[in-house]
């Protein structure tokens, strides 16, 4: 008798932890927000590897960033067969005399996975894009960023 509370929560645990397993024809869970966009620029290379999507049917809003400290992003606009690119600077300088750089898209591509998506559809795309970006704070130059990678997210 005194084994009795011990030998029901035995039992409490057994059946708990069979009916967590009880899913048939389950399929097996994929890894949803997989997403690394490298971006070249001079020297420097950094990778984007956070993916968010907003949208359904033809409209679609891409963010790609790192995260919470992020100093670019990356924004991709779908409407039914065409999108636009823009890249955008977060990070604010405080120096007063701060100009930000100036970015101009000069070649673009987007391949997604499928033409129309509705909210919680899985969207998967490659991309490759030529971004000319003109610098005017401490010296007026010139360059070509280059972004290429692959993303996965969920649309919300």
């Amino acid at each position: 008798m005194r084994f009795l509370p011990f030998f029901i929560i035995c039992l409490i645990i057994i059946s708990c932890k069979k009916t967590e397993n009880k899913l048939p024809n389950a399929d097996k869970v994929d890894v949803v927000n997989n997403t690394e966009i490298t971006i070249k620029e001079d020297s420097r290379s950094y990778t984007l590897n956070n993916c968010t999507a907003q949208g359904e049917n033809d409209l679609l809003e891409i963010k790609l960033n790192n995260g919470f400290d992020s100093d670019f992003e990356l924004r991709i606009s779908k409407n039914k067969d065409k999108f636009l690119t823009e890249y955008c600077q977060l990070t604010s300088v405080t120096d007063s005399s701060y100009k930000k750089p100036m970015f101009n898209v000069i070649k673009q591509s987007l391949i997604l996975n499928k033409p129309k998506y509705k909210k919680g559809d899985i969207i998967e795309g490659k991309l490759k894009i030529d971004i000319s970006a003109h610098y005017t704070w401490e010296k007026d130059y010139v360059d070509t960023i280059k972004v290429t990678g692959s993303f996965k997210t969920i649309l919300e």
